[in-house]
């Protein structure tokens, strides 16, 4: 779009056009771009004079008075003058460099009435004065709001509200910010302090070693009170600080604080929790992120140096380990070369969870082929050593299939009385009644080796996490409640192959999975290579099974239903 055919056609009224000459000069030393990426960003604001574009193909910058961008004049013009003039001082703080508020924020600024409108950019003034605000036109929309809400609250007989928004005092923030030299960024939901660090604090990259989270927070606590609480940890150097905002511009009373040194969160947790902090009883619990997913029903012929070049192919290189279990010699027969599951470890939570979310978009294909069992891993059980002190059981693991339970327990019955054994697949628990039992076996049986490649590997068994039991049931519900009102899955479906004469209980039995295919109303397109249609009722064609009534649109973008039918049908 040609910019030039929207300027205005009479003279500014705050400055005489400038010349190209002017221009080279004077206005050359100013970063137009960041007008130039609003304007961009912001498609139905094309008709504002923001940016000038010269026949010679040399850019020009509109700049008010105090070296910030100017505002557009259809918009800036109905502003009363001081509310204009404050505006523009506020966009020529260092903080806002390269940004203008769009139209839909002054638009909102200039439906308030002019006490309301001086609060909020006083807000704002505040706030740009601590730190840069990122997408500073949807954070003060923000803040208008809150006055908007207040003023018609007003309007209709309420009684005046002390404050709208929150902005804190920006000395202290600017104090720590000068002493520490982490940077601050701040955005409508989120404030970011550090993350990461200065390089004469920590050059690294951050570690997945776990952060700490700290709920209770007064509401009006921001990072000054935080780092002073902080500073109490001992051997805790803060890599970033991550409080959570409320759109009141008090904090939503919870912050995420993660550490350079190992064990620090822990530290965290036993020197602040339930501590007593500005009139408030705090609760700290450690987080570990969440780095790695599972992946069920990937082709059990394909090796883990497949799935790795899989992945690569893919695109997904922010993989770190990915984790497959030896099938079982009997798999192994009939040419497996895993269990039919991958665990892969990211970099970072954002990085699994994106791969996550694309496998189970369909966005993600491995081997031609979509997944939808998939999900995030269960955390490793760590206990502490106050727990592991205490165990008396090991667990045994690197076992032939042909070794029976019998033949574990007279193994280790030397060492101690044993209660009893547990034997699953390629591997046991071995139970003694007496811990110094337990560590004798540790001893004398770890990496032991049987012959025909049975070497076993022991260790005390980690007791079991109390919760975790109720955590797989909620994980499940959630799944179950995904599949029966998203997928059909599990039952959900109905009649997968739908109502058509030619189709209907057949294709129930064919396309259907668990009695349910991927129909909207059960009455879409069923699920597999014919199924039990083929299985029972012999001559059934693999692949897709139609339904004669289409049920709502299924998916998020429908036109990509799995594969065609040929490679469908070859799943």
């Amino acid at each position: 779009m040609d910019i030039k055919e929207d300027l205005p056609t009479e003279e500014p009224k705050v400055e005489p056009e400038a010349t190209m000459g002017d221009v080279k000069e004077e206005e050359a030393p100013r970063e137009p771009e960041a007008v130039t990426e609003t304007n961009g960003e912001n498609e139905t604001i094309a008709e504002e004079p923001i940016k000038i574009e010269a026949e010679n193909g040399v850019e020009n910058s509109n700049t008010s008075q105090n070296g910030g961008p100017k505002l557009p004049e259809d918009i800036a013009g109905y502003l009363d003058p001081e509310l204009r003039e404050k505006t523009e001082s506020i966009l020529a703080y260092p903080n806002c460099a390269g940004q203008t508020l769009d139209k839909f924020a002054l638009t909102r600024l200039k439906n308030l009435n002019a006490k309301h409108a001086k609060e909020a950019l006083n807000e704002l003034d505040r706030i740009a004065q601590s730190a840069p605000i990122e997408k500073i036109s949807q954070f003060f929309a923000n803040i208008i709001a809150c006055h908007q809400q207040n003023q018609d609250s007003e309007q209709a007989g309420a009684d005046p509200i002390e404050w709208s928004y929150h902005a804190p005092d920006p000395e202290p923030i600017q104090e720590l910010i000068s002493k520490t030299g982490y940077n601050l960024t701040i955005t409508t939901g989120q404030r970011k302090f550090g993350g990461p660090p200065p390089e004469s604090v920590f050059a690294g990259k951050k570690k997945n070693n776990g952060e700490c989270f700290i709920g209770s927070l007064h509401r009006d606590a921001f990072e000054p009170d935080i780092w002073t609480l902080l500073e109490e940890v001992p051997e805790a150097t803060v890599y970033e600080i991550r409080l959570m905002m409320g759109y009141d511009g008090k904090s939503r009373g919870f912050a995420f604080v993660s550490f350079v040194e190992d064990g620090a969160a822990q530290r965290c947790k036993a020197l602040l929790d339930t501590k007593q902090f500005m009139e408030k009883k705090l609760h700290v619990n450690v987080s570990i992120p969440a780095t790695r997913i599972f992946i069920g029903s990937i082709p059990k012929d394909k090796s883990k140096q497949q799935f790795e070049e899989e992945l690569t192919n893919n695109g997904v290189s922010t993989w770190k380990e990915v984790i497959m279990y030896e099938p079982l010699e009997s798999q192994k027969d009939n040419g497996a070369s895993n269990r039919g599951f991958a665990f892969v470890e990211f970099e970072s939570h954002m990085d699994a969870s994106t791969v996550k979310k694309n496998l189970l978009n369909r966005s993600l294909a491995l081997f031609g082929r979509y997944y939808q069992n998939v999900d995030w891993a269960d955390p490793e059980n760590t206990p502490d050593d106050n727990v592991m002190s205490t165990v008396k059981n090991l667990y045994v693991k690197g076992w032939s299939e042909a070794r029976t339970e019998e033949e574990i327990k007279a193994l280790f019955e030397p060492y101690g009385v044993v209660e009893k054994v547990k034997k699953i697949n390629n591997f046991s628990f071995v139970h003694f009644v007496e811990r110094d039992s337990a560590l004798k076996a540790i001893e004398a049986m770890n990496g032991k080796n049987f012959g025909n490649d049975e070497v076993i590997d022991v260790s005390l068994a980690k007791p079991n996490d109390k919760n975790l039991k109720a955590k797989k049931m909620q994980r499940m519900n959630q799944r179950n409640q995904q599949g029966n009102f998203d997928y059909g899955w599990n039952g959900g479906g109905g009649y997968a192959g739908g109502y058509a004469p030619q189709q209907g209980f057949q294709g129930h039995f064919g396309g259907g999975y668990n009695g349910g295919g991927y129909g909207g109303r059960g009455a879409g397109r069923g699920f597999g290579r014919g199924g039990f249609k083929r299985n029972f009722r012999g001559g059934g064609n693999p692949g897709f099974h139609q339904g004669g009534l289409g049920g709502p649109k299924r998916f998020k973008d429908d036109s990509q239903w799995y594969q065609d039918q040929q490679n469908f049908g070859q799943w």
